[in-house]
C-alpha cells in the first residue's frame, strides 16, 4: 500500500541518517550521553514526520474513498428512481413520487454519516496499527544496535 510505501522509505532514510549521525558523533569524540541526546533528538524528528506522512496520505485516501462510496450511492439512487419512473403507473408516480424523493434523499443523508462514522472508526484503528508498527520497528532497530 502506499503508506506502507511512504514509512518504509521514511524508516529507510532515518537507518541511513542515524548511521552517519552515530559515525559523526565517534569522530568528534561526544560521550555517550550526548549520543543519547542526538539520538533522541533524530527519533524525535523521524516521529514528527512519520505522523506528517501518514496523516496526509490517509486523509487523501479517505477523501478519495469517501467520495467514490458517495457517488456509488448516487448513482445507486438514480438507478432506483429511473426504475420507479419506468415501472410505475402514472398515478402512483404521482401520489408517491414525492414521498419516494424525500426516502431517497434522507436515505444518501444517512449513508453519508455512516462513511463518515466509518471513516473515525477506521482513523483510530489506523493509529493503533501504527503505534503498532513503530514499537516493532524500534525493537528491531534497538536490537540491531546492541549487535552493533
Amino acid at each position: 500500500s502506499a503508506l506502507k510505501k511512504e514509512l518504509t522509505s521514511l524508516f529507510d532514510r532515518k537507518n541511513r541518517e542515524r548511521v552517519q549521525l552515530l559515525e559523526q558523533l565517534k569522530q568528534n569524540g561526544v560521550d555517550e550521553q550526548g549520543k543519547k541526546q542526538a539520538l533522541a533528538a533524530l527519533d524525535e524528528r523521524y516521529e514528527q514526520l512519520r505522523k506528517e506522512k501518514v496523516e496526509a496520505l490517509t486523509k487523501e485516501l479517505r477523501q478519495k474513498h469517501f467520495d467514490e462510496q458517495v457517488q456509488l450511492k448516487q448513482e445507486q439512487l438514480q438507478e432506483i428512481a429511473a426504475a420507479y419512473k419506468e415501472l410505475a403507473p402514472q398515478e402512483v408516480q404521482q401520489e408517491f413520487g414525492q414521498a419516494e424523493a424525500k426516502r431517497l434523499a434522507e436515505s444518501m443523508q444517512t449513508f453519508i454519516a455512516g462513511l463518515k462514522e466509518d471513516s473515525e472508526l477506521d482513523q483510530n484503528d489506523l493509529d493503533a496499527s501504527t503505534a503498532e508498527a513503530l514499537r516493532l520497528a524500534e525493537e528491531e532497530r534497538k536490537a540491531q544496535a546492541v549487535k552493533e
